[in-house]
């Protein structure tokens, strides 16, 4: 079984749960899934968790994305993209500075209402599902961070944008938003994500480029085929390089399995510990083995509390 993190730039019109059936049948193992889901029409990097990489699932959520995308002035739908029923068309005549003053200005945390194609729950059933069965609700308004914005081009009508945002943050409201802001509405016509902290578009590969590559490799053993891979494949040790590390001597890994941990090891987290003493926030921490070739487990190092196991990892996982 592979184990880690593969890098996949899926194409507009599949879903993130098609591009994980179609990875499972190429690659033949069932423990594949995904980290951050892109719907139908967004395409871009999707990470697809291989073996024990989707144990990993909530340590690549929770990061940052950056998108690019193009969003339409002048026409309001009930999606807040091009594919929803268009409520309301309004005339754009609107002068290039205008356009880029309010994209401009429209960084950082606003609080805006959640996409009804979102699968955000209200009394346990999804926006989306409201959507679908056409029945009334009230999304949520959540606190949405945006920034570090590269305008690309501004037309007439449209404008062609890079952005960052945290997550729980919707391009779509955002661009909702400067619709409103503009007075002319807006939705959204096309999205690439582009980054999912600390990955990388650029490394990916397509599920057709997984398929060509995979069917070369009769003759090849499973380390062959991984080197054939990359850089798309992130082994299973390197696939959270965003979260700090220690790593143990080689007689103290025995204790980790068993859910103990030695006198050395306290000792390599005592800089981290007054960090977070002095910070009042946990920090998840990866202990790696002697040689740092495996992650061994992952600790939540607490303000003043002794560090807490989340998980320990069998040997082997490279």
């Amino acid at each position: 079984m592979i184990h880690g993190v593969l890098l996949i730039n899926k194409k507009a019109g599949s879903t993130s749960h098609d591009v994980v059936c179609s990875l499972r049948h190429i690659i033949g193992q069932k423990a594949v899934g995904h980290a951050g889901t892109l719907d139908p029409m967004a395409e871009g990097l999707i990470l697809i968790l291989l073996g024990y990489g989707t144990k990993l699932s909530n340590y690549l959520l929770t990061n940052d994305k950056r998108y690019h995308f193009v969003l339409r002035l002048g026409v309001t739908t009930d999606t807040l993209d091009k594919t929803g029923q268009i409520i309301e068309k309004k005339r754009v005549q609107l002068s290039i500075t205008k356009v880029k003053q309010v994209l401009e200005r429209s960084q950082g945390t606003l609080s805006l209402p959640v996409p009804l194609v979102s699968a955000v729950k209200i009394k346990g059933k999804k926006l989306y599902e409201y959507k679908r069965e056409n029945k009334p609700v009230i999304p949520p308004v959540r606190d949405m961070t945006f920034y570090d914005l590269d305008i690309k081009e501004i037309q007439s009508e449209t404008a062609r944008v890079e952005l960052s945002c945290s997550k729980g943050s919707y391009v779509r409201s955002w661009v909702s938003f400067i619709g409103d802001e503009l007075g002319t509405g807006a939705c959204l016509e096309g999205l690439v994500r582009l980054r999912s902290v600390p990955f990388n578009i650029n490394s990916s590969l397509t599920v057709q480029q997984v398929a060509d590559k995979w069917s070369h490799q009769e003759n090849l053993n499973q380390g062959q085929i991984l080197q054939m891979l990359e850089p798309a494949f992130i082994p299973f040790s390197k696939a959270l390089p965003h979260i700090p590390s220690v790593s143990v001597k080689k007689e103290d890994e025995k204790r980790l399995k068993y859910g103990k941990i030695s006198g050395n090891l306290k000792m390599a987290l005592e800089d981290q510990q007054k960090e977070i003493n002095k910070s009042e926030n946990a920090e998840t921490i990866r202990i790696m083995n002697y040689n740092n070739e495996q992650m061994v487990a992952l600790l939540e190092l607490r303000p003043f509390l002794s560090p807490k196991f989340i998980k320990v990892f069998p040997q082997g996982l490279y």
